[in-house]
């Protein structure tokens, strides 16, 4: 039964490639007609494979190599030079990994590079690379979390106005002993505040297993704990949050204390 994958492929050079990733195992046999299992994965490594590409279709052709999958990812299909079109190499991105000598001048070899393309350091390239490839996952994310979000929302003001709505004799008993009607709205907006307070801090809770389990991971696997928090959606997160419950239960406590107390009162006797 056949398969088919569509996988990102890439051309290198297998003794500059194997250089630039020690770990990566030995792309020696990478040559002529053969290709080799990328650190994307979706490709065996061993056996035949059936490529085609954009413009041409190379036919059936042997895994002699594999790199090994990464936490990264990466190209799944690595080609040898000479095997994909020249017009097809032409109109792709071409990307380089230069390794500076001892005692050469770091912004002597920038400005040489720069000549040629565009020039990062590597900790730039990785930081760039990330977020290309984490941007659409991302943007999944977003709807999945806003439509799940919003069904939270609509539950958080429902309960907001059951729950004052439910304490219009209460309010009413507050402003007998003398509280105004701003004052009993003030005191019910001051418990949904803490309220909301307190499920952020519960919600911050359990998120920190999560958060545990990421830096457990990552240390594992790349021997450095990594952790990058969208803090911007976090604070956005939790400020619409005390607007929104803040917001209701005013309009909520203000609209439950319009009838006169003695009158609410009486009709309680």
């Amino acid at each position: 039964e056949a398969e088919t994958e569509t996988v990102g492929a890439l051309v290198v050079n297998p003794a500059s490639y194997a250089a630039a990733h020690p770990a990566g195992g030995s792309l020696a046999a990478l040559r002529g007609r053969a290709v080799a299992a990328g650190p994307g994965g979706d490709v065996p490594s061993r056996g035949t494979v059936r490529v085609r590409l954009p413009e041409a279709d190379l036919g059936w052709l042997p895994v002699v190599a594999a790199t090994g999958e990464t936490m990264s990812g990466g190209a799944s299909l690595l080609l040898p030079p000479g095997l994909a079109p020249p017009a097809l190499l032409a109109a792709s991105p071409t990307r380089a990994f230069v390794s500076i000598e001892d005692g050469a001048d770091p912004a002597a070899v920038r400005a040489e590079l720069a000549a040629i393309g565009e020039v990062s350091d590597l900790d730039g390239w990785l930081t760039a690379d990330a977020a290309a490839r984490s941007s659409t996952n991302d943007k999944v994310m977003v709807m999945v979390l806003g439509l799940g979000g919003l069904y939270a929302l609509i539950g958080v003001v429902n309960s907001v106005v059951i729950g004052a709505a439910a304490r219009r004799r209460e309010f009413a008993e507050a402003r007998v002993t003398g509280l105004t009607r701003g004052q009993v709205a003030r005191s019910a907006l001051l418990e949904s505040f803490g309220v909301t307070v307190a499920g952020l801090a519960l919600g911050a809770v359990a998120a920190a297993a999560t958060y545990v389990a990421v830096l457990t991971t990552t240390a594992a696997v790349t021997g450095s704990a990594t952790l990058d928090v969208p803090w911007s959606l976090v604070a956005g997160v939790a400020g619409l949050t005390l607007v929104v419950t803040s917001v209701t239960s005013l309009v909520t406590s203000w609209s439950a204390t319009h009838r006169a107390p003695v009158a609410l009162l009486a009709a309680h006797e």
